[in-house]
């Protein structure tokens, strides 16, 4: 039985940020989970959402409405992950760090370890 019979699958966070900067792009803070497109996303279930005090809700509801701040628990397809770094308002919470990188963004690659 190989990786490929089963598919590698991966637990990601993704933090609510402000999208403001996006022209046109509406904010996710203040938007429920289904409004903002985070429900039935392809390979991709949340799993969680956590709140910026701590306060963890399994089995998010789409009717949860979002905070800046929040982090949001993803299982899912190696191959999906991509589709979360595409949402306006979503970045990876060590995007700080990983901005210090001095590697093209088109170079960077997820290494399963």
């Amino acid at each position: 039985q190989t990786d490929e019979q089963f598919g590698k699958e991966f637990l990601i966070s993704m933090v609510v940020r402000d999208s403001s900067r996006l022209k046109g792009a509406r904010p996710l803070a203040g938007q429920t989970i289904e409004a903002a497109g985070l429900r039935g996303l392809p390979g991709l279930f949340l799993i969680a959402l956590e709140r910026e005090d701590g306060t963890i809700f399994h089995a998010v509801g789409s009717d949860a409405i979002l905070n800046k701040n929040d982090t949001l628990w993803f299982a899912g397809e190696r191959s999906s992950v991509a589709t979360l770094r595409r949402i306006p308002g979503l970045v990876s919470p060590n995007s700080d760090q990983v901005n210090k990188l001095k590697v093209n963004k088109l170079e960077r690659r997820l290494v399963e370890c």
